[in-house]
């Protein structure tokens, strides 16, 4: 019966030492979150240059920083696949991943369709064209802000999950 016991005891050891390695450390869930964070903001950031170059009209600066926005969305892509997954269940790579696809998506369509508009003469703009640039506009932002808030729910429940604060980024939107 002892022997037992001993064998019991250090089955549970075992297992509650197996269970406790598994996880992964605050600081692992720190350098996580700084690294998919750090991809979402150098594409936020490129996507508000983009944003005041149009509301300043600026042709040139809007090709540059069109241009800018696809070459972060693509390296946003790109170096998400290169970050381990730390949590399947709560993942904040795949919200990540799906974002940034998401971003190319609008970028490919609706951000290309405003910068047309932008590049129409002003003898040839009409009330039809602005109506359409507010509609795609006010269009892209809905499903953009709608994936954000997705990421920063996600972002939410990974801190609360293992109990770690995350450093703030400010806001470039």
């Amino acid at each position: 019966m002892r022997e037992l016991n001993r064998v019991f005891l250090v089955v549970i050891i075992s297992l509650t030492t197996f269970l406790t390695a598994c996880k992964p450390s605050e600081k692992e869930i720190i350098r996580y979150n700084d690294e998919i964070v750090e991809l979402q903001y150098g594409m936020l950031y490129a996507e508000a240059e983009l944003i005041n170059a149009i509301s300043i009209g600026d042709t040139n600066l809007i090709l540059i920083t069109y241009n800018d926005l696809l070459y972060q969305i693509e390296k946003s892509i790109q170096n998400i696949e290169l970050i381990e997954e730390i949590d399947e269940e709560t993942s904040l790579k795949k919200i990540a991943a799906e974002m940034f696809y998401l971003y190319k998506t609008i970028y490919e369509n609706e951000y290309n369709e405003i910068i047309r508009i932008c590049f129409i003469p002003d003898e040839e703009y009409t009330p039809a064209d602005d109506s359409l640039f507010y509609l795609i506009a006010t269009e892209a932002d809905m499903i953009l802000n709608e994936i954000n808030l997705e990421f920063f729910n996600t972002q939410k429940k990974l801190s609360e999950k293992y109990n770690v604060a995350f450093k703030s980024f400010d806001n470039v939107q």
